[in-house]
């Protein structure tokens, strides 16, 4: 339980840099082995390594900071960024919008964005090559579900911020009345690698 407790103090949040109107981390992430992690470092490494208790525990650590960090609008469609292992037996991030979409009870819609670009996940790609690809990630499926709706955008780690963002980019054009992003944590390390 000390691992919890020390998470729910480190979700302390963060501002984003993108085309939205609205983005924040609950807290920050480092690739740091298993054995450096602690709180939520060590949630977020048990949750990517598919462990649902660490993904329950996190969508608690989200609840806390939202309620000590309201989201400027009340959303109206929750799209979680799409699981780049399709084949995954648990998809975290599905599961963490599910619990977004009950506590503001809103749609959660994980069809109206699908992966147009189907290659290796983003963690296992070098930064440099995640920033010089300009291939847009995502492609719209169902466009009358956005139009007109405060959107909110759901990814577990921004890191170079290009899922979020391509999303945003190809959300946008469904003319979304706002698009905000809420992500579990922000990678630390890429701080010195982004432009």
């Amino acid at each position: 339980m000390a691992d919890f407790e020390l998470a729910l103090s480190q979700a302390t949040g963060g501002s984003l840099p993108g085309p939205f109107a609205y983005a924040i981390a609950a807290g920050q992430y480092s690739h740091k082995p298993e054995t450096d992690q602690a709180g939520l470092g060590k949630l977020i490494f048990e949750m990517r390594n598919g462990s649902p208790d660490a993904t329950g525990l996190i969508a608690r650590v989200i609840e806390h900071f939202l309620d000590n960090h309201p989201l400027p609008a009340q959303p109206d469609l929750i799209i979680p960024i799409p699981d780049s292992v399709p084949d995954r037996v648990f998809h975290p991030v599905h599961f963490l919008a599910e619990r977004l979409s009950e506590r503001f009870s809103c749609r959660l819609a994980g069809n109206v964005i699908t992966r147009s670009v189907n290659e290796k996940p983003q963690r296992e790609r070098s930064f440099e090559d995640r920033l010089s690809d300009r291939r847009l990630l995502y492609k719209i499926e169902n466009p009358q579900m956005v139009a007109g709706k405060q959107v909110l955008i759901f990814d577990d780690i921004f890191a170079t911020g290009r899922s979020v963002t391509d999303a945003a980019r190809v959300i946008s054009e469904c003319h979304p009345s706002k698009i905000m992003v809420l992500v579990v944590a922000r990678l630390v390390e890429a701080g010195t690698l982004l432009p």
